[in-house]
């Protein structure tokens, strides 16, 4: 669970900063 939950928060990270 936990790490799951930290790969789509890393994931969504990535995308803010592709975005940027």
């Amino acid at each position: 669970m936990l790490l799951g939950w930290e790969t789509a928060e890393e994931e969504k990270e990535k995308e803010v900063e592709e975005k940027k």
